[in-house]
């Protein structure tokens, strides 16, 4: 009777102990896919924001550029350079815009050739020119305004030598001033600030000025001065006479 009760006894504890396990089973087994389904969510949400990052550095990146070229259809509002350099389909340089290393303000076109072209320029002090060069990079034609507001024009031979320059003063004057092909000034014309004009020639080394003053529109006739009297001349000396 004792061994039956034993028995039994045994049975039930194993069949609790198999209740056990089977609860600890299901309760791993339920753990265990609550943690692959957290995984599998934190995976796809790890590619959401990969996606996500890749996507917000494009946008940028496309904004960035879109800010310094512009977008398509519109022009960008500001481009900040300290120059800027044409070239043609060949790479040579055809012109340029930009600040010198004395802050003087330039843009120059030239040829292909790099000989020849036009050059604009406005210096620091506020002076401004003109220049315009031949194939041989001289200067022919330059047109300048002073800060003093001094207005010039100058004209040069092939040879790079001044013959002809304009001017005008801030003081009303001005003058015409032509050279020689040595660059000597041969002739000048030209009127002061008080309206007097004065013509001045130069030929062969001799100078010679004249000044015109402005004459009235009806000159009055000249009055004749009176004459002096001339002098009665004295009498000749009668010859000395000679003693034998």
């Amino acid at each position: 009777m004792t061994d039956a009760t034993n028995s039994a006894a045994e049975v039930d504890a194993v069949r609790q102990l198999r209740g056990v396990v089977l609860d600890i089973e299901q309760r791993l087994n339920a753990r265990i896919q609550t943690l692959e389904d957290e995984n599998d969510r934190l995976r796809r949400r790890g590619t959401i924001m990969v996606v996500g990052v890749a996507v917000l550095l494009g946008l940028a990146t496309a904004l960035v550029v879109a800010g310094r070229s512009g977008f398509g259809g519109r022009a960008a509002d500001v481009v900040a350079a300290q120059s800027f350099v044409l070239r043609d389909s060949l790479g040579a340089t055809r012109g340029v815009w930009g600040l010198d290393k004395a802050g003087a303000l330039r843009l120059t076109l030239q040829s292909d050739s790099g000989k020849g072209g036009i050059s604009l320029m406005l210096l620091k002090d506020g002076a401004s020119g003109l220049s315009l060069t031949d194939r041989n990079s001289r200067p022919r034609v330059v047109l300048g305004v002073l800060p003093d507001e001094t207005t010039t024009l100058t004209l040069a031979d092939g040879q790079g030598v001044t013959r002809t320059v304009l001017g005008l003063h801030p003081s009303g004057a001005s003058t015409l001033v032509f050279a020689d092909r040595g660059g000597t000034t041969r002739a000048g014309l030209g009127v002061d600030g008080r309206g007097v004009g004065t013509l001045t020639m130069d030929d062969r080394g001799a100078a010679s000025a004249q000044a015109v003053q402005e004459q009235p529109s009806e000159a009055a006739p000249a009055q004749p001065e009176p004459s002096t009297p001339a002098k009665p001349a004295k009498p000749a000396s009668a010859p000395a006479k000679h003693k034998p």
